[in-house]
């Protein structure tokens, strides 16, 4: 059995909203996701406009893991010695569809922080990773994300992030 891989992962709030009690699917896959990210013991990556956005938006399930999850130290804060020492890479969408540049302008700080961390985003906004998707061929300087989607990717593949 292949072992478990610790990662430096970007989790947006999209997950942590549709984290709620709900018994919904989604609710329920937001739930399972967030619990085997501690499990595996992936770290999370917490930018300043990341943690604005949680603290809008995450559910009281989604706040109560992230507590946890700093009471683990697992939650890496920009600037932090354990954080990885890759560049931040700039994102201008101006050569981009107006369809597509709305996400990628919303949520561009996903992208930002997923290349400082381990290059993995964890996120329920399908438009913004399939416009990223669709237009990342545009941005040579950004290195290849992996995305993961509750509801939609299996969490043996979160598991086994390489």
């Amino acid at each position: 059995m292949k072992a478990k891989v610790s990662r430096v992962i970007v989790v947006d709030a999209s997950v942590a909203r549709g984290a709620g009690r709900t018994e919904a699917p989604l609710g329920k896959q937001c739930r399972r996701t967030l619990k085997e990210i501690c499990n595996v013991c992936h770290r999370i990556l917490m930018t300043p406009e990341i943690k604005e956005q949680w603290n809008r938006e995450a559910s009281d399930f989604a706040r109560k893991w992230k507590t946890r999850m700093q009471s683990l130290n697992k939650i890496v804060r920009v600037g932090s010695r354990a954080l990885l020492t890759n560049p931040p890479v700039e994102i201008d969408t101006a050569a981009i569809s107006q369809n597509d540049r709305v996400p990628i302008e919303k949520d561009k700080f996903l992208i930002q922080a997923a290349v400082r961390g381990e290059r993995v985003i964890v996120t329920g906004d399908r438009s913004f990773q399939e416009s990223w998707q669709r237009h990342a061929d545009k941005f040579p300087h950004v290195p290849k994300i992996t995305w993961f989607c509750p509801g939609r990717d299996s969490l043996e593949r979160l598991q086994n992030l390489s």
